[in-house]
Formats: C-alpha cells, structure tokens, sequence
C-alpha cells in the first residue's frame, strides 16, 4: 500500500511538472505573440502618423498654391486693365497722328 501510495505520487510529481512545462511553454509562445502584435501596432501608428505629417505638408503646399494664383490672377487683371488703356490711348495718338499727317498734306 505504501508503495502504491508512493508510485501515486511520484506520478502526481510526474503530471506536475508535465503541466508545469507546457504551462511556460504556452507563456513563451503568447508572450511572443503578443510582442510581435506590439510590433506591428507600433510600426501602424508609425506609418500614420508619417501620413498624416505628409498630409499636413501637402495641405500647406496647395494652401501656398492657391494664394500664388489667387495673387497672379489679381495681377493678371492689373496687367489686362493697363492693356486696354495703352491700347486705347495708341489708337487715339494713331487718330491724332493721322488728322495732324492729313491737315499738314492739306497746307501743302
């Protein structure tokens, strides 16, 4: 009986330790797991964030672009208005030019 209760718990011990083995080897395994999970997360928000920054950069970009052409559209209307002032004070030195040329054929 003494020898059977002793094989009992030496099988016991046995079982133990089996399970006491598989147990750290599952925690090795999800904490493996989970460190990579860590790892990519991580790299995620990284890669985000560098979007979003370069979001950022091209929303100033356009926002600079849109002020340049807004500023030379105003300049290409200046540059249209003094246009049509020089090219209506040429046709009236043209008229002037042509009615002084046939008033001094008409003294001669």
């Amino acid at each position: 009986m003494a020898s059977k209760l002793a094989a009992l718990v030496c099988d016991t011990r046995v079982l133990l330790l089996i399970g006491v083995v598989i147990f750290v080897i599952v925690q090795m395994r999800l904490y493996s797991a989970h460190s990579e999970y860590a790892d990519r997360i991580a790299s995620a928000v990284e890669a985000e964030n560098h979007c979003t920054s370069q979001m950022r950069l091209f929303i100033d970009q356009i926002s600079q672009q849109m002020g340049r052409i807004v500023s030379l559209e105003e300049e290409k209307r200046l540059l249209e208005e003094k246009n049509e002032q020089l090219s209506s004070l040429l046709q009236q030195l043209e008229r002037k030019g042509v009615s002084s040329t046939e008033k001094s054929y008409e003294v001669t």
